[in-house]
Order: structure tokens, then sequence, then C-alpha cells
């Protein structure tokens, strides 16, 4: 699971700062005209074009971000202004710009867009333009992130987080970043750095109900069955119905991990339940949940084999499997003191 970073203020920021005193000198049309009405000009468009084109554009990004993107209440609102903002993007030639504002905002507006593919070598050409002390350089390299992600490219996907991190300065900002580093890393296996990064991330904020989802499947993937109970737990304690898991701003990839995450609350719930049919109940979920997941999974899927073993021990527990010898066995267990 990883959640997005919405920089909205930041956008209202730079238009506020800057819209206006642009405005006053840009052309009077809404259409400027620059060398690219005219393919044999070889003078740039003054910057005062380029600085409208820039402010413009986000001020539509703002606008579609006020209409709740692509997943809100108005989504075709939101795609129309964000299409607007990249045709403006384009009539100036953002993605070879030598500005490098216009080509980290053609960047931000295709993510927007969920044109992944196409935003990935715009975000590149833009953080080469204009290295890491940009103002923009965090966000692009987080834009980055969540392309590669998209893109199930994830240790490009590690690699952008890392780039980003040091220059992100608001806990809320870090802590969104370690918490999509852990879900990276887990995907790639890598489930002690995982761990790390997620820990780093509670530090921050203890009481990110997403960081804890996350590190409920972290645990239980390196075998912490205790510990990955007690993750759940606290989450569903904010997220008793697993809401935040369908956020607009959460996405899955792949698509089909949602489902480690619903059983693991399914089963945080029956641990939870001081009634047997409730209890039996969120167990049958659980084995439902995990059942979903190996019907959506790839053969290749390295966490596919324990997705089964936790059926088999789930039905056991329920009686609807005989015990085998050597069979799997909760590992929900508090530590040894």
């Amino acid at each position: 699971m990883r959640f997005t970073l919405r920089l909205a203020p930041l956008v209202a920021l730079v238009v506020a700062s800057g819209l206006a005193s642009v405005l006053s000198t840009a052309p009077a049309e809404a259409k400027p005209v620059s060398m690219w009405d005219d393919p044999a000009a070889k003078s740039l468009p003054p910057p005062s074009e380029l600085a409208f084109a820039h402010a413009w554009a986000m001020e539509l990004v703002q606008s579609a971000l006020s209409e709740g993107g692509l997943h809100g209440p108005h989504a075709g609102e939101a795609n129309a202004l964000l299409v607007n903002a990249r045709a403006l993007l384009v009539r100036y030639g953002a993605e070879t710009s030598n500005d490098a504002r216009l080509r980290l905002d053609l960047g931000r507006v295709l993510v927007e867009l969920a044109d992944y593919s196409r935003a990935v070598p715009v975000l590149e050409g833009a953080l080469a333009l204009a290295g890491d002390a940009h103002p923009g350089a965090e966000d692009a390299w987080f834009s980055l992130a969540i392309s590669h992600a998209h893109l199930g490219q994830r240790d490009r996907e590690v690699a952008a987080y890392l780039r980003a991190l040091p220059l992100e300065d608001s806990p809320y900002g870090r802590h969104v970043v370690l918490g999509n580093l852990a879900e990276a890393r887990m995907g790639l296996g890598q489930l002690d750095l995982a761990l790390e990064a997620g820990e780093e991330a509670l530090q921050i904020d203890p009481d990110s109900t997403l960081v804890r989802w996350t590190m409920a499947v972290i645990r239980d993937r390196a075998g912490d069955g205790w510990g990955a109970l007690e993750d759940a737990k606290q989450a569903i304690a904010t997220d008793p119905s697993f809401s935040q898991l369908e956020s607009p701003d959460v996405f899955f990839e792949p698509s089909w991990e949602v489902h480690w995450y619903r059983a693991l609350g399914e089963q945080a719930w029956a641990e939870k339940s001081t009634d047997e049919i409730d209890r039996e109940l969120h167990l049958l979920a659980a084995i439902q949940a995990f059942d979903k997941y190996l019907q959506q999974a790839w053969p290749s899927d390295r966490y596919r084999k324990l997705a089964a073993a936790h059926v088999l021990r789930l039905e056991q527990q329920l009686g609807l499997a005989a015990p085998k010898p050597g069979g799997p066995s909760s590992n929900a267990k508090p530590p040894k003191k």
C-alpha cells in the first residue's frame, strides 16, 4: 500500500505569489503567441510568457485537486482541468524546455493524469536539469517514485524515495515517504529494511493508521505473527471498517495486496472478539481474503506460499481441516523476554 503526498498548499503558494504579477505582463488572450506557434522562429518565449505558463498550469492543477482529482466526486471536471494544464505546458514545449519549472510542472500533471509511463522520462529530465537544490525537486522525486510504483518498478521506486527523503523537511512528508519506502522494500523481499523504514515512520507519527497497516503485513511476512496482530489491532482501533484501505489517496500495487491487509484486520477482530460465533465469522472472512489473494496473485508471487500456509492454519483453527504433522502453526506468540 502506498499513499500519495498531496502538495495543494504548496501549489496555492506558488500561484498566489506569482500569478497576479504575471497576469499583468501576459498577453491579453489565454493563448499567448510564442515560438511554438512558428517552428521557424529562433527566439525563445520571453520570461513573462514562461512565468505565465507555469503559474497558470499550477492554478489549473490546484483547481483539479480542489475537485478531488481523478478519484474525487467531480472527476470529469478535474480531468478537464488537468488536460488543459497539460495542453498549456505542451504548447510551451515543457518536455524539452530549458525552464526547469515547466518540465517539473508537466511531470506533476502527467502523474495526476495517471500517465505514469510518460511521466517517468519527463520527471527524470526535469530533475537532471533542475538538480536537487530546486524547490520542486522533492515533490518531483516523490512523483517519480509513485510513477515507478504504479509501473511495478520497485527497485527504481525505492531509489527515488531515497533521493526524496533528505530533501523532505516536514515531519508529515518524511513519514509519508518512509511509509511508502517500507512498502516498496517489502515488495522486493527486503523485510529487515522495510521494518526499519516503517519503524522510523512510526517514530514520527505513532498514530499513523496507514503505516500501522503496512507494518502489520511486513511483520507477518517476516514471521512475527504476534507483532503483526498487535499492529493490526492498533490499525482497526482507528480504522474499524478498513475504510482507509479504500481511500482515493491510497493505492495497492499489485492490486491483490489489499486482501492481505484485510485478512490481518479480520484476524485482529477475531482476537478482540469475546463472542465465539463472531470470532469464527472473522476468521472465515480472513480465510476468504487470503483465498482472494491466492486467486489473483501471479504464480511467481514471493508471498504466495505463505498465504496458502495461512489459509491452512486458519482452517485448522476452525476445524475445517485436519492438522498435519509438521504443518503450519500459529506464529502469533509474544516475543520471549
